[in-house]
């Protein structure tokens, strides 16, 4: 019995030494790589430059759980490399670095047992590019006025222009810094006002655009003040042929009639965008008043009249008409035979 109790603790003391001490077979992991910049540097934003990297590691069975853990953390393990004394500040504005990795790289805690580190590949060429500083003109971005309004003026923000660092090769093509969107959608303070100022606080957003790309860039300023005038939209819409009709009393001892191939006219239409877009031909009423003419021998020249019915608002509107007037014919009936 004791050399089965014997036995049986020393083969328990060899798991325990196993399990505690043994290492499990090596295992790839895909880190982030970390660049330091250098002072007055960065690194070039192109597709040359890794930013993920594979490593091999091994380390303690026991510590299994919590090495997987960490490693599956995105940004608790990253390899971080340095450009060292290889940047020639009196060389090109673009350099390309390589560097070899070593096994301190790889920026995890010790503690865990790691070690027999391997990347693949083991060494990685990064594009160091100068940085410059610049004004860029701040261009801001807004969403859509209210119904019937639109932007009168250039929008002006103070400052107008901000400094703007970054890599050299694209602080050199960028035209201007945007902000983020200034939502000027609110409703007028007030009915059919003409003129209306937006004032307000907007945020820059730290990237510019070079061609279809973004890159991110360091700004001198968080944040400009803007001011934006907003006008009342107004809009044309041109209708053709709208018929015109004579008004005369039920009771009118007369005959009249319009001149023929004058039976219609273009009514030019002007006013807010709400109001033009709603109206329809059959909205528009043109006639001629004939209750004061009389029989003559030659035709009476008479005004075209407007009116818009069944269309709200249609009191804002300008109406233009392709022609101002019309001859008219008026004659005696004829007698019944």
């Amino acid at each position: 019995m004791v050399a089965a109790l014997m036995a049986l603790a020393m083969a328990l003391a060899l798991w325990v030494f196993a399990y505690n001490f043994s290492y499990a077979k090596p295992e790839r992991f895909t880190v982030p790589v970390r660049i330091p910049t250098s002072p007055g540097w960065a690194v070039s934003m192109d597709d040359n430059d890794r930013r993920m990297i594979d490593v091999d590691i091994t380390y303690p069975r026991r510590f299994q759980s919590q090495v997987e853990q960490l490693f599956r953390t995105e940004g608790a393990v990253y390899v971080q490399v340095r450009p060292g004394d290889t940047l020639n500040e009196a060389g090109e504005d673009t350099q390309p670095i390589k560097v070899n990795l070593k096994e301190s790289d790889l920026v995890v805690s010790r503690a865990l047992g790691i070690n027999d580190i391997q990347f693949h590949p083991h060494s990685i060429t990064l594009t160091y590019v100068r940085e410059m500083r610049k004004n860029l003109d701040v261009l801001p971005r807004l969403s859509d006025p209210p119904a019937d309004y639109q932007v009168a003026y250039v929008p002006y923000c103070t400052p107008r222009a901000v400094a703007v660092r970054g890599p050299k090769d694209i602080i050199s093509n960028a035209t201007g810094i945007e902000t983020e969107i200034i939502d000027i959608s609110a409703p007028i303070p007030g009915p059919n006002l003409p003129e209306w100022t937006v004032t307000t606080t907007a945020r820059l957003v730290p990237y510019v655009t070079v061609g279809t790309e973004r890159y991110p860039v360091t700004l001198s300023e968080d944040s400009v003040q803007c001011r934006i005038s907003l006008v009342r939209a107004s809009i044309e819409r041109t209708f053709d042929n709208v018929p015109i009709m004579l008004l005369a009393p039920p009771d009118y001892p007369y005959v009249a009639s319009l001149r023929e191939g004058e039976s219609a006219t273009s009514v030019r239409v002007r006013g807010p965008a709400s109001v033009v877009n709603s109206l329809k031909l059959e909205d528009i009423i043109l006639f001629v008043d004939v209750r004061g003419l009389k029989p003559i021998e030659l035709y009476h020249t008479t005004p075209i009249e407007a009116e818009i019915v069944r269309v709200p608002n249609a009191g804002q509107l300008t109406i233009t008409l392709g022609s101002p007037d019309r001859a008219v014919k008026v004659a005696e009936p004829t007698p019944p035979k």
